[in-house]
């Protein structure tokens, strides 16, 4: 594997390493230590139980399975059965694990996780140059090869995905990201969504589950009441969550340059309506395109109040727009020059 490339920050990428599953250790000096005169019923106490467990678990499926990353190989044993599957994980990744591993019969059933350069080793300059994309993976696997895949996309910076809180609940692994639903319209991100996947290990051969689920962050009871908290809550957005979704948009580093520029921001409370009006009639169908980073026209046609976080820069700026009753954005666009 790979080291980080000194170009990259300090990934957000986790992956759990311990092992989950079934798992019934009996201790044989009990048994072998038992009184030679205790009665078969009292004897059977102790094995009936562990047949039961056995036949429930069908026999090759009750065998110890594992399995390891050697580079981009992924090698698999069972009881005696050992095998390598090629070129699963890409040769430069700098960081594989394995999440679970499971036999049933002929079938094998691995989850695992792999980190990978979004453009490919080695580091480039440019957009996602030295982005990543952190995958977890299920495989089906059979006679030595790989039947089936299902993939959960954690982290990337191609498809501008954070993932947080990936780990074991409830026998289950859970792992979840945000996202940005791209609109029918338009080919910059429109609207935030939020994934989870989960992966039973008790029933291996549903694979990875896909959900959409409400956004988890605890609700803003309360909008910005004044220019500076407007200011400060669009700042504080840019910092927490905004910047990570928006890394890979050609006018990202103009937006951090103009987000909080001392004495160039200000914040205004306006009609949605007039709001409206005035993007609209300020960029032309190309420009609606290629100019507005978050939201759609269409959001703006709701009456109601909204805080206007403006930069006009040295030429393009920016204007965000806020929901003055909960300080959510609504809508983000640049502004052209002239």
């Amino acid at each position: 594997m790979k080291e980080r490339p000194p170009c990259m920050s300090s990934n957000k990428t986790h992956a759990s390493n311990d092992s989950h599953g079934i798992s019934r250790v009996i201790d044989a000096s009990r048994l072998q230590s038992a009184d030679p005169k205790r009665s078969w019923p009292q004897i059977m106490r102790w094995v009936l139980p562990l047949m039961i467990l056995c036949f429930a678990m069908g026999g090759a499926a009750a065998l110890a399975t594992s399995a390891s990353f050697d580079g981009p190989d992924l090698v698999v044993s069972s009881g005696k059965a050992t095998f390598r599957l090629s070129g699963i994980a890409d040769e430069h990744a700098f960081f594989t694990t394995v999440h679970a591993a499971t036999r049933k019969g002929r079938d094998y059933y691995l989850v695992i996780g792999s980190s990978e350069l979004t453009r490919g080793w080695p580091p480039r300059g440019g957009n996602c140059g030295c982005g990543t994309e952190a995958f977890i993976r299920w495989l089906h696997v059979r006679d030595g090869k790989v039947i089936e895949t299902q993939e959960g996309l954690y982290e990337s910076c191609r498809s501008n995905r954070g993932g947080w809180d990936l780990g074991w609940k409830d026998g289950r692994l859970i792992w979840s990201a945000s996202a940005w639903r791209r609109s029918a319209d338009t080919s910059t991100p429109s609207a935030e969504i939020f994934l989870t996947w989960s992966y039973d290990p008790q029933h291996p051969k549903r694979g990875i589950a896909e959900e959409e689920i409400p956004d988890p962050r605890p609700p803003v009871t309360k909008g910005p009441t004044n220019a500076q908290e407007a200011m400060a809550t669009f700042q504080r957005l840019w910092r927490d969550s905004l910047a990570k979704q928006l890394e890979a948009n050609p006018h990202f580093k103009l937006l951090s340059a103009l987000y909080a520029e001392p004495g160039r921001v200000s914040a205004t409370l306006q009609s949605s309506s007039i709001i409206h009006q005035r993007v609209s009639s300020s960029l032309t169908a190309e420009e609606k395109k290629q100019l507005i980073l978050v939201g759609s026209l269409k959001d703006l046609e709701v009456e109601r109040q909204i805080w206007a976080v403006v930069n006009p820069g040295g030429g393009p700026g920016f204007q965000a727009y806020l929901d003055a009753r909960n300080g959510h954005l609504i809508f983000l666009w640049i502004i052209p020059e002239g």
